[in-house]
């Protein structure tokens, strides 16, 4: 363990505990490489990392050159729609703001975006010509584990599924349209049951009015529920969750 945050012992090293939405919009350094590691956008909390308002405050934060990158939960080889719709989401919001952006796929789908293309690397074997350039012994990263996950054709394959995504164009996520929270909680739903990931994919396409009557409805029911003598507690429960 001690061998493992030495790193951290850099004089170079600073150790900030505070959110990391206050301290994008409050410093004004400028930074080579942004990595940013907060979790999947799987409720409104995290959703605020994912929009285009976040992204340009990182844009601003960028030397020339630089380059933001973060992960986010998929799958390493067939992309199911629901998914291709979370993952979409989020490179387009990154689209509105960086011209250029890469997707490595995986079990965890990195993003890359730049607004320099000469940054973004798809070549695997450039890459491991580097590290050993630099003699970089490395834990996690080996030779065989970025060809397979840098494989271009593996690159070009999600890119293919989420450019022929067919249907409407997808809201970009904004802090006030959390479209990716919303296409997150497709994904997960889908995976609890078919017939949830469903109704998720059914409303995406509903109008505003429709669905805050629908919400209104379930409000309802919940106070009438509630407001029984004897109400069920699962049904109390279920609506809580609705």
């Amino acid at each position: 363990a001690k061998e493992g945050t030495k790193p951290l012992e850099d004089s170079r090293v600073r150790i900030l505990h505070e959110d990391a939405g206050p301290m994008v919009r409050r410093t004004a350094n400028k930074h080579d490489v942004i990595l940013s590691n907060v979790g999947d956008p799987l409720n409104a909390g995290n959703n605020r990392f994912y929009t285009k308002e976040f992204f340009e405050r990182l844009r601003g934060l960028l030397q020339p050159g630089g380059i933001v990158s973060f992960a986010v939960t998929s799958s390493p080889d067939m992309v199911g729609s629901k998914q291709a719709m979370f993952l979409r989401s989020i490179r387009d919001a990154l689209l509105r703001v960086f011209p250029f952006v890469l997707i490595y796929p995986g079990e965890s789908a990195r993003f890359m975006a730049s607004n320099d293309p000469d940054v973004l690397q798809v070549n695997p074997g450039r890459l491991i010509e580097r590290l050993r350039e630099r003699e970089l012994d490395l834990q996690f990263v080996q030779d065989f584990s970025l060809q397979d996950r840098m494989s271009p054709m593996r690159v070009e394959a999600l890119q293919s599924v989420l450019d022929g995504m067919e249907g409407p164009m997808l809201p970009v996520n904004e802090d006030f349209r959390p479209s990716c929270y919303y296409y997150g909680l497709a994904v997960w739903s889908a995976q609890v049951h078919p017939l949830l990931g469903g109704i998720f994919a059914a409303l995406a396409g509903m109008s505003k009015g429709l669905t805050w009557l629908l919400v209104a409805g379930g409000c309802l029911g919940l106070f009438v529920v509630s407001a029984a003598k004897h109400p069920n507690p699962q049904w109390v429960v279920a609506l809580c969750v609705f």
